[in-house]
């Protein structure tokens, strides 16, 4: 079954990218973000398990974060903007 993204998954990968790895807790990106906790730390879930992140090392997956920047995200954008 493929994983589905979600469009606060981009904002999540866009917080993690701006921070460089450095270590926050879910509750300070979710209140940077104006998200829930969980949200925050079940899109870090989807983002490790789509091999876009790996939280060990802090970094993002090369050439699959590169993917999703180019087709996800403007797809998760404009679903949020049509809300």
């Amino acid at each position: 079954m493929p994983l589905k993204m979600k469009p606060q998954d981009v904002m999540v990968a866009l917080d993690l990218c701006q921070d460089r790895g450095l270590p926050r807790s879910y509750a300070e990106r979710a209140e940077r973000l104006g998200m829930s906790a969980s949200e925050v730390h079940a899109a870090v879930r989807r983002l490790g398990e789509a091999r876009l992140w790996d939280a060990e090392v802090g970094v993002f997956g090369g050439s699959h974060f590169w993917s999703f920047c180019y087709m996800e995200c403007p797809m998760s954008l404009r679903r949020v903007r049509a809300r």
